[in-house]
């Protein structure tokens, strides 16, 4: 259950009303993923072809179930964690969003602060 923290911090974004942060699912291209501190999993993941019409309100317990499972290396910024459960969804979630980066990937650090203000995210070393 390695984690390496990031150094100044991961750069935040504003977009449909919410936090998000860019993320890189074994070594794959990093996409934009909300930063939900409401949701348990550690990662929900679009691994769909394209996004579906989804209203913005829509909430994750309305969507439909997800398409499997696998475990996973997650880098977001200089943040490395390592076996990640990760749960795929065919589809996004929320426009232009990947999916969800959730309380059980950031219950791996020592602490989290979100400094939304400053567009970061602050992450101490693996607990």
């Amino acid at each position: 259950m390695g984690t390496q923290a990031a150094a100044g911090g991961v750069r935040l974004r504003f977009a449909n009303g919410v936090i998000c942060l860019s993320v890189a699912v074994n070594g794959g291209l990093p996409r934009w993923t909300r930063l939900d501190t409401g949701c348990t999993d550690a990662l929900d993941w679009c691994e769909g072809a394209g996004p579906r019409p989804v209203a913005a309100d829509r909430t994750v317990a309305l969507a439909s179930a997800a398409a499997g499972s696998l475990r996973a290396d997650v880098a977001f910024g200089q943040a490395r964690l390592h076996d990640v459960p990760v749960e795929l969804h065919p589809r996004e979630i929320f426009p232009g969003e990947a999916g969800l980066l959730g309380n059980a990937a950031l219950a791996r650090f020592r602490s989290v602060t979100i400094a939304a203000l400053a567009g970061r995210i602050l992450l101490d070393a693996a607990r």
